[in-house]
């Protein structure tokens, strides 16, 4: 049986910069193109486009995320293909709001709702490099905890012996003294770097929240930071 190395997320940025400086030389941001919660609060849209750093192919991605469940509707994270169709990344997006109007007129993501921005009011890191964030979630005192923790088995590009990146996410939150958790450390995805944490939002009913995070995945030139949406119920 094959071992892989795992590395935990303090020990990651050391050695991802140690073993691939060339790598990640360059980190390539997707474009923000529209996000927000439908008109009952239910689901959350996402959409941000990039053009290929080697090919210039404008590319688009979306998700579509049921807030109660924290899963992508049927149909609805998708991507525009990594064949030239489009000729701008606007229209790279027009493609995908074209191909989900009839989701999104049902699902009542038309005229999407911004919600509310919570507050950090503290960070931590602890020696495992566990890192603990509190959010105010109301006026009323109450706070939200979001722990996150991650492993990185690294291809051979970053220093590892693996064909490709994986990198696991474990992500809880606390509030109201009740723990959910929304990822699992033992849940590897493929082609993923690492995981940073990047806002979290109320739905404009108060019901639902958002987490809406970094996620750095290997590139053709560098590395793409993208989007990576989590939700959970009050």
């Amino acid at each position: 049986m094959k071992h892989f190395k795992k590395l935990s997320i303090l020990f990651a940025t050391s050695t991802l910069l140690f073993f691939s400086a060339q790598a990640l030389a360059a980190i390539f941001k997707t474009s923000h193109q529209q996000s927000g919660f439908s008109a009952d609060s239910r689901h959350y849209l996402y959409l941000e486009t990039t053009r290929d750093p080697v090919s210039e192919v404008p590319q688009a991605f979306l998700q579509i995320v049921n807030l109660p469940s924290n899963s992508c509707v049927t149909n609805g994270c998708i991507r525009t293909g990594v064949e030239p169709t489009s000729p701008t990344t606007t229209a790279a997006a027009k493609e995908l709001l074209d191909r989900t109007a009839t989701l999104r007129q049902r699902l009542n993501l038309r005229n999407l709702k911004q919600g509310s921005k919570l507050p950090v009011l503290k960070r931590t890191r602890d020696d495992r490099g566990v890192e603990t964030y509190t959010f105010r979630l109301n006026d009323a005192g109450q706070t939200l905890d979001v722990r996150m923790f991650q492993e990185h088995i690294p291809s051979v590009v970053y220093g590892g012996d693996g064909n490709i990146d994986r990198a696991a996410l474990g992500l809880e939150v606390n509030y109201n003294y009740r723990k959910r958790t929304l990822s699992y450390l033992n849940n590897y995805r493929e082609g993923i770097i690492r995981y940073n944490l990047r806002e979290v939002r109320l739905s404009p009913n108060k019901q639902n929240v958002v987490i809406v995070m970094n996620v750095i995945k290997p590139a053709s030139l560098g590395a793409m930071q993208a989007t990576f949406v989590q939700s959970f119920p009050l």
